[in-house]
């Protein structure tokens, strides 16, 4: 019963709130949320190389949105998981830099917080190690761009959307 009460509370968010931090909000207390991130301006999604990658760690880039797995992110406890290789993995900030331009990678999930994400008052996902922002850059129609993170300027390249 509380299986089914999950997936029809997280099928109802994604109907109704196609925004990452609404999604967030509306099922704040009851789990996890999960689907397609996608760049709001290029509408491509976020996704690691090959369809099934099963490399610990992979880098992070933009495709066009096809609904492949390795486009399918879940989104819990301040990380951003996909399920690779059958166990969780984690966005993160790779080596923990704090640096502007760092490239932004799927690895083993442990907590550090390169691997914290948030979403801020603009809508930005913010990384909560270096304070920066998961960014596109300019290149948001080209596929297979890495992702980086970037300070935060609210600019249509750090927008993304829950799909």
């Amino acid at each position: 019963m509380r299986a089914y009460l999950f997936s029809a509370i997280t099928a109802i968010a994604f109907a109704a709130f196609s925004n990452i931090a609404q999604a967030l909000l509306i099922t704040g207390g009851v789990g996890p949320v999960g689907g397609q991130i996608v760049q709001g301006i290029g509408n491509q999604c976020l996704e690691i190389p090959g369809a099934a990658s099963t490399a610990p760690i992979a880098a992070v880039q933009g495709f066009n949105c096809w609904g492949g797995l390795n486009q399918v992110w879940i989104i819990t406890n301040g990380q951003i998981q996909q399920i690779n290789n059958g166990s969780y993995t984690c966005m993160e900030v790779a080596n923990s830099s704090t640096s502007p331009g760092a490239l932004v990678q799927l690895n083993n999930c442990s907590g550090a917080a390169n691997q914290l994400w948030e979403i801020n008052k603009h809508g930005e996902i913010v990384n909560l190690g270096s304070a920066l922002c998961l960014d596109w850059g300019n290149a948001y129609t080209t596929n297979g761009v890495q992702l980086t993170v970037e300070t935060c300027t609210a600019g249509s390249h750090q927008e993304f959307w829950l799909k």
